[in-house]
């Protein structure tokens, strides 16, 4: 009807990731205990069928569960299996395999945790579970030196049953542990990538820089490889953010961002050094002769660049500073030269690049460098 929100059985739920995983666990369990129905009515072991009828209703109800309590899902869950492998072991014995479920609750148990903590539907104490698993195999091998089973099944059936209980343990550990060991890996890189690139001009930060220099066979503290950085500066950016506003600033700083992502190569690369400060690094023979000529075409490309923001056009200037190292030289002593030269073209009239090699040299100071 007109007017009225329509919204998806999907968006609808509260936790998905728990819903997705849990709703695949629920279907792969589902089919497992039908199957075992069927098994065990053709041996005539009723405990079992009678069992398996009530799992059947239990899992095919647990559905609803799982759509808003996760972690209840998963406490009903492990107590269903638990409790049927050891009825199990009692009405058929240890040669069936069913203990081996113990083994699966503690792989899957920290996984179905993490995922439902992850979508802060709280948590179960997986390690509770864990510890109710070894006490549960413990009760099944008691069970298996100190009584018969209640139903003689045939060897074949034995057989059988230890071979797909076994492969269906194996098959659901290796997956849930393929599963969480990716979901860990994925958010480490996420993570990552949250410390070391900054939000709003989606360059590399100052934190990145400490991992770029030894993909480059750079030594922080002094580097025979060749190599050139800059340091480059917004000129008067704080009248931007005053007359525009900070939103305004910000967009500023994404077209420059973009300006320097343009020129970004194998050799060269371009972080936000902070604020209103960008670096731009060049590795490789002629580092420094070609990173002022990248400046000066990056410092060409921001002036005649406009920044569109609501009915504004704004145009800025930037100002850098560009030094090479020496095979003696420490990082830090490079980006201190830069920094001066940097505060030179700023104090000079600014909209200019001025490398460390023509500033010492014209203070009658030979540059590192040379």
């Amino acid at each position: 009807m007109e007017g009225m929100n329509i919204v998806s059985e999907e968006e609808r739920i509260k936790y998905p990731s728990s819903y997705r995983w849990g709703t695949l666990f629920n279907w792969i369990l589902l089919a497992v205990h039908f199957s075992l129905l069927v098994a065990f009515g053709f041996t005539a072991a009723w405990i079992m069928v009678a069992f398996n009828t009530f799992s059947v209703f239990l899992y095919s109800r647990l559905f609803s569960v799982l759509k808003d309590k996760p972690a209840l899902y998963m406490k009903l869950v492990y107590g269903e299996i638990i409790l049927h492998m050891m009825a199990a072991v009692v009405c058929v014995g240890w040669d069936c395999g069913f203990q081996q479920y113990c083994f699966c609750v503690v792989g899957i148990a920290f996984f179905t945790n993490y995922v439902i903590m992850s979508d802060g539907a709280g948590s179960f104490s997986p390690m509770v579970l864990c510890i109710i698993s070894g006490i549960s195999y413990l009760f099944a091998i008691f069970v298996d030196i100190h009584m018969e089973p209640v139903y003689e099944v045939s060897p074949i059936f034995s057989r059988v049953s230890y071979t797909f209980n076994g492969i269906l343990v194996i098959g659901l550990v290796t997956i849930f542990s393929y599963v969480y060991v990716t979901h860990i890996q994925q958010n480490e890189t996420d993570l990552m990538d949250v410390a070391e690139y900054d939000a709003l001009t989606q360059l590399a930060n100052r934190h990145r820089i400490d991992r770029v220099l030894p993909i480059y066979g750079i030594d922080k503290d002094g580097s025979s490889v060749s190599y050139a950085a800059a340091i480059l500066d917004i000129d008067n950016f704080k009248k931007v953010n005053d007359n525009f506003g900070h939103l305004a600033g910000d967009q500023v700083l994404r077209d420059i961002a973009r300006i320097l992502r343009n020129h970004e190569s194998k050799e060269v690369q371009a972080f936000r050094w902070g604020g209103e400060e960008f670096m731009l690094l060049v590795v490789g023979d002629g580092s420094y002769d070609r990173l002022m000529e990248i400046c000066e075409k990056v410092r060409g490309e921001v002036a005649n660049n406009v920044t569109m923001f609501e009915y504004f056009r704004i145009v800025v200037t930037i100002s850098a500073g560009v030094a090479a190292n020496t095979a003696d030289e420490d990082f830090k002593a490079l980006t201190e030269r830069a920094d001066k030269c940097l505060y030179h073209a700023k104090g000079n009239g600014k909209n200019q690049v001025v490398g460390a090699r023509e500033f010492f040299a014209n203070e009658k100071d030979s540059d590192p460098a040379d």
